[in-house]
């Protein structure tokens, strides 16, 4: 091969090399804009998540679970007097049973479950 053919040669594989590089460079450029454009949109959503949990740690310090306890309590001290009305009841309803079995005698099926 003439120096001529050789010097050649070098440009064409030099200018492969060169646009192979090139490509690589858009790729990474095009790939890292892709990247910070999801960086981007979760960033979003994590401060909206943020003043969403503000918002609730605002209405729980601002009363609501708080207020939402007393309730509780208070349904819980009325289901309290509601079972000791019942524990007095059903000592009497077992009473007032065996006394109508004992009246109906042996043939009472209306007492037998």
């Amino acid at each position: 091969m003439t120096e001529v053919t050789r010097n050649t040669l070098e440009r064409h594989i030099q200018t492969g090399i060169a646009a192979v590089l090139v490509g690589l460079v858009g790729w990474i450029g095009i790939t890292i804009t892709g990247m910070t454009e999801a960086q981007a949109r979760l960033e979003e959503r994590v401060s909206s998540m943020q003043r969403d949990i503000d918002k609730m740690t605002a209405k729980i310090d601002g009363g609501i679970l708080p207020q939402t306890r007393i309730e509780l309590r208070g349904l819980q001290d009325q289901l309290d007097q509601h079972e000791k009305a019942l524990d007095t009841v059903w000592p009497r309803l077992r009473e007032m049973k065996e006394r109508i079995q004992r009246l109906e005698g042996p043939d009472g099926e209306r007492w037998q479950y």
